[in-house]
């Protein structure tokens, strides 16, 4: 597969699976609409540009996840197998369960490699990723679904806005080759708690190590993450145009920094154009 060489996150990213359920017929979980028949071709994998916001959204998610829809149909076939075998004999349905053990050996859960990554902070809204496969109808072939701590499966509809929007952009980073990729993350606070904003950029930086990220933010918090020469502040001057607010002389260069925007109030301006000069 050739290099991924954007992927792009925009904060309206749960706000947006949303209005496509709503064209789905209000489906009660956003990956209903993913159909095994589904047929991604060839030219088609080749994705370079992952935009979570234009009407490719779907084929994209399903490429995403075929390897975990894939390994839960083969393990699906397996249990029938079984059934069919033990029912005719006990020798044959022995035979059968040996080579589902060995098959599972030769073939990691991947369920269970997301959740390897995505549980140290889903941990921190007390739920976890179920990595067992308990087969009761069809909806139980599509993505990935989240219990509580103590085991109780949680409904889509009970996520918070905040495990949703970290599901939707951290899953992907997994499962997608993200070498010399350019990742824009458009405000990655979106409905987290402040201890969760102190840890998420870590968290997106390790699941794509090789990979140039872009975070676009308002939160403190989240800027409080980076060093003061990876700071791009942006405000607005008196005749209400953008510019670049320069903490730094000379060259943009570590050593020239004069001030750590990371530790300005948001009302330092203010309050220094209204504080009274004092004269001795």
């Amino acid at each position: 597969m050739d290099k991924n060489k954007l992927i792009s996150f925009p904060a309206e990213i749960v706000d947006h699976v949303n209005r496509i359920l709503q064209d789905q017929n209000q489906l009660t979980h956003p990956f209903d609409y993913l159909k095994a028949e589904i047929e991604i071709k060839e030219d088609q994998k080749k994705w370079k540009v992952f935009d979570f916001e234009t009407e490719s959204f779907l084929e994209i998610w399903t490429d995403i996840l075929r390897n975990i829809n894939d390994y839960k149909v083969e393990e699906l076939k397996y249990s029938q197998q079984m059934a069919n075998a033990f029912t005719d004999s006990m020798e044959k349905g022995e035979s059968v369960l040996s080579e589902f053990k060995r098959w599972k050996q030769e073939n990691p859960n991947p369920i269970e490699n997301l959740a390897q990554k995505l549980n140290p902070i889903l941990n921190l809204f007390h739920l976890n990723l179920k990595t067992t496969f308990d087969f009761q109808s069809i909806e139980d072939l599509k993505f990935i679904k989240i219990q509580s701590l103590s085991g109780t499966e949680i409904p889509y509809q009970a996520w918070s806005t905040g495990t949703k929007q970290f599901i939707l952009t951290l899953t992907p980073l997994f499962q997608l080759k993200t070498e010399d990729t350019i990742i824009l993350v458009d405000e990655p606070e979106r409905s987290l708690y402040p201890d969760i904003q102190t840890e998420i950029i870590d968290y997106y930086t390790q699941l794509a190590p090789q990979a140039q990220f872009f975070f676009a933010t308002h939160s403190p918090l989240i800027a409080s993450c980076f060093e003061p020469w990876e700071i791009v502040e942006l405000k607005f001057n008196e005749q209400g145009m953008v510019y670049q607010e320069q903490y730094y002389e000379g060259e943009r260069h570590v050593d020239n920094y004069f001030l750590d925007p990371r530790y300005l109030r948001w009302d330092s301006r203010k309050e220094k154009a209204m504080k009274p000069e004092v004269k001795l």
